[in-house]
């Protein structure tokens, strides 16, 4: 549900938070020169300006826990990650309100006040992100998703091997995708076994041995996962590589280009989704890096989260073509959607059903007009 507001649309949700937001830091603080001075609150009240000064603190608070992203509960998924994230925002509106005060002196209540307000102020938010995860469960909270129109068409079709069975799969196949993704770091024991057969396959070849922190399998350190990627280069058209990495495979990657093979370079993030500031920054390193294609898969399991993509996708370097893609609950819309906005590859399963939460398989792709159907 949304509130019209000028001309302008917002959700209810949203109006809900900001209210808790607020009234959490106005409450705290009020609360603070009750406790310091007691009797003699009135006075103060009565003689400083108080609600211009709480205003300030509100700002500065608000601008705190959005840039730290306090109010995404859904990266936020247990109390131990809550409270850590909560003490930060606290700890830093800490250091600027004594920057505040060391500026302008007038601006300090009383002793103790500020120190006291931001403890209470912690608990507060505390109990305000309990409340408010339970009052968006609520049927005229709930966030729903419209998929409204038709965009621009994705031009390739991927899919992943990361077993022998899928291997076997996909070199069966009457109608192969546009490309294969080899997943070396899964394969990473079989590969004598099926070195000599991927000519079978009748696809062009994207190889990538996945970093252990980006859903890398076996553990595999720097140089296996560069040995792995440099033995089949001479047998694939694409290679794919973790941003994180770009800078020690730099070689390699220079070594692909060399040999005229088009440089995926991907992010992977399975617990969120950054604001899309973010993702175009890394997309521009990416770019530096010599990326042909930049690559982001992550959490979506809100629509905010799903948003976020969206953004990032439709407000791209126009000059750098993007792979974007979802995980978790809105992982298969968010597949659908951002296919219709312009990502260059969308990713599929081999098997009819995926490991990856959200990932549709070739056939359900095709089934809705997606994939080509050769």
């Amino acid at each position: 549900n949304v509130v019209r507001i000028f001309n302008s649309y917002v959700p209810t949700r949203l109006l809900v938070q900001l209210f808790g937001e607020v009234a959490a830091v106005g409450i705290s603080f009020t609360l603070a020169i009750v406790v310091c001075f007691g009797e003699e609150s009135r006075m103060v009240f009565a003689e400083q300006q108080i609600i211009l000064k709480i205003l300030v603190v509100t700002v500065l608070a608000f601008l705190c826990s959005h840039y730290l992203e306090l109010h995404d509960l859904h990266r936020l998924t247990s109390r131990g990650e809550m409270q850590p994230r909560i003490l930060m925002v606290v700890g830093i509106l800490s250091i600027l309100l004594a920057g505040v005060i060391y500026v302008f002196p007038e601006f300090n209540v009383g002793r103790y006040v500020f120190l006291t307000g931001l403890l209470i102020l912690a608990a507060a938010w505390n109990f305000w992100n309990w409340a408010y995860a339970r009052l968006i469960s609520m049927p005229v909270l709930r966030e729903r998703v419209c998929v409204l129109g038709n965009g621009e068409r994705a031009f390739r079709i991927r899919e992943a091997i990361a077993s022998r069975a899928e291997l076997d799969s996909a070199m069966r196949m009457r109608r192969p995708p546009d490309l294969f993704e080899l997943r070396l770091d899964c394969l990473v024991r079989a590969v004598d076994q099926f070195e000599n057969e991927l000519s079978r396959l009748r696809a062009p070849l994207i190889i990538t041995a996945r970093h252990s922190q980006e859903g890398g399998a076996n553990k595999l350190s720097l140089q296996q996962r560069r040995d792995l990627l440099t033995r089949f280069l001479n047998r694939a058209d694409y290679v794919d590589v973790e941003l994180r990495s770009a800078s020690a495979l730099h070689s390699l990657l220079s070594m692909a280009e060399q040999k005229k093979m088009r440089r995926i370079i991907s992010f992977h993030d399975f617990k969120s989704t950054p604001l899309p500031r973010i993702l175009c920054a890394k997309a521009q390193t990416a770019k530096a890096y010599g990326a042909n294609i930049f690559k982001v898969a992550t959490r979506t399991d809100t629509p905010i989260q799903l948003a976020r993509l969206l953004d990032f996708i439709t407000n791209r370097d126009a000059d750098l073509p993007v792979s974007a893609m979802g995980i978790g609950q809105l992982g298969a819309i968010s597949r659908v959607l951002l296919a219709r906005a312009g990502s260059v590859l969308i990713y599929a399963s081999v098997a009819e059903k995926s490991h990856v939460e959200g990932q549709l398989s070739l056939e359900q792709l095709r089934a809705l007009g997606i994939a080509s159907r050769r």
